[in-house]
């Protein structure tokens, strides 16, 4: 994102978030997928 740009975070509720083992951000399209399919700029692993 330049500066002066917009952008909007999505986080859904996962019932079993304390089991994740992985923890990603990634860029999609605004239209959303069920899979990522954009760049990874975030990635923690427990």
């Amino acid at each position: 994102m330049d500066t002066g740009e917009t952008t909007h975070l999505l986080v859904k509720k996962v019932l079993s978030f304390t089991d994740a083992k992985t923890f990603a951000v990634s860029l999609e399209p605004s239209d959303g997928h069920p899979q990522p399919t954009g760049p990874i700029y975030l990635l923690s692993r427990s």
